[in-house]
């Protein structure tokens, strides 16, 4: 079930996941406040009680650094926005929810996920208004299907690597080819679609 949250909460659950994966342990309090410029404990504690109310993070006792992230059997990932001609990869960092996600295979790269807009991969059975999940890498083999930046914007395509240049194809009708030799193009490999009935 997705979980709306504030610019407060996103920033507290950014630093407190970054924390425990890549230290090992979560913030305390005041480090939280430190590292997301609050100028008040109050504001961190408002913010862990809220992420805990909606199932984010789990506080285990009363202890300094007793917090953690929920759902251990899964991830939560973040819902950057839709997927539509003319968006900035800028706005990959606007996070307006998190979504529950359990990975079938291990991944390496970070996790986020977007909205489709448009019927581009539907032969892919990839359709309008499905969440695709998005391992963040370059390393792609041929015939996976990757987001990707075009002129038109931020798209989900099949990639094809064809003698020192990159193709990007949609599932339609007609067939869009885009080919580029700019590795930069390609955001990551689609691992997943969410589709809610």
């Amino acid at each position: 079930m997705a979980k709306k949250i504030t610019e407060t909460e996103r920033r507290t659950y950014e630093y407190v996941k970054h924390c425990i994966e890549e230290l090992g342990y979560p913030p305390s309090v005041r480090e939280i406040c430190t590292h997301c410029n609050f100028k008040s404990t109050s504001t961190a504690h408002r913010a862990i009680n809220s992420l805990t109310e909606k199932g984010l993070l789990k506080k285990k006792d009363n202890l300094n650094r007793a917090i953690g992230l929920a759902g251990s059997a899964g991830v939560k990932v973040p819902l950057v926005g839709k997927i539509t001609p003319g968006v900035s990869v800028t706005d990959f960092e606007n996070i307006v929810e998190y979504i529950d996600f359990n990975p079938v295979k291990k991944v390496r790269g970070e996790l986020f996920a977007f909205k489709v807009s448009g019927d581009s991969m539907k032969k892919a059975a990839i359709l309008d208004g499905d969440t695709v999940v998005t391992e963040r890498t370059t390393d792609l083999k041929s015939g996976e299907i990757a987001l990707v930046i075009c002129d038109s914007g931020v798209s989900v395509m099949r990639f094809f690597s064809e003698g020192g240049h990159f193709r990007f194809q949609s599932e339609s009708d007609p067939v869009k080819n885009v080919v580029t030799s700019n590795a930069d193009a390609i955001i990551g490999r689609v691992i997943a679609v969410i589709r809610h009935i």
